[in-house]
């Protein structure tokens, strides 16, 4: 039974999980404008936001099996957004001070993941996941932003070196499983 909804649910578009993602991908343009006038207050409250619809994005669609294959695409790609257009703000913007190298290690990062992740998704019919470092990296990452933000700069420093050797490591498994699957020794079908 449990298996027969799985399959269901993979195909649907409108899930809880789905909505929250969506909702989360709508707060991103609220928040970068809160950023951008320095008002810390609705940011955080705007970040609050992200991190708790992230985390029970993913906690309902494990728990009520409503994992979707939209979702499992979506909820990256909106992570992604986030830090990216985030980080971006908080290089170019003269309120904050997040370091340059940083952003561009993340720019480049991510944007090797996504155009993987499509090439596997397009090529090999593949939907790839994130791996745990890499979740971990992620919110660490997200972390480390919120601490820029706020100006706790030792602590935003310490949590930039993990999540940044952290992202290394995840990116080392990114790398190894995206060769395994191109030389056909990975993943053979779609989940």
């Amino acid at each position: 039974m449990v298996v027969n909804a799985e399959i269901q649910f993979r195909e649907r578009i409108v899930t809880v999980p789905n909505i929250l993602s969506f909702l989360r991908f709508l707060s991103f343009f609220p928040l970068l404008f809160f950023l951008s006038q320095k008002n810390r207050e609705m940011a955080f409250y705007l970040i609050l936001f992200g991190f708790l619809s992230d985390f029970l994005d993913g906690w309902i669609a494990r728990r009520f099996h409503q994992i979707s294959n939209l979702g499992r695409v979506m909820d990256p790609l909106i992570d992604k957004l986030h830090i990216l257009g985030v980080s971006t703000l908080l290089v170019v913007s003269p309120y904050y001070a997040f370091p340059l190298w940083y952003y561009l290690f993340l720019l480049v990062r991510e944007s090797a993941v996504a155009l993987g992740g499509l090439f596997l998704i397009k090529k090999k019919h593949i939907t790839p996941e994130s791996n745990i470092p890499g979740k971990r990296s992620a919110f660490l990452t997200g972390i480390c932003i919120f601490f820029y933000l706020m100006e706790w700069y030792p602590y935003a420093q310490l949590l930039l070196w993990m999540a940044f050797f952290l992202s290394l490591y995840s990116s080392w498994i990114y790398l190894r499983m995206f060769w395994k699957i191109i030389k056909g020794q990975g993943q053979t079908q779609g989940r």
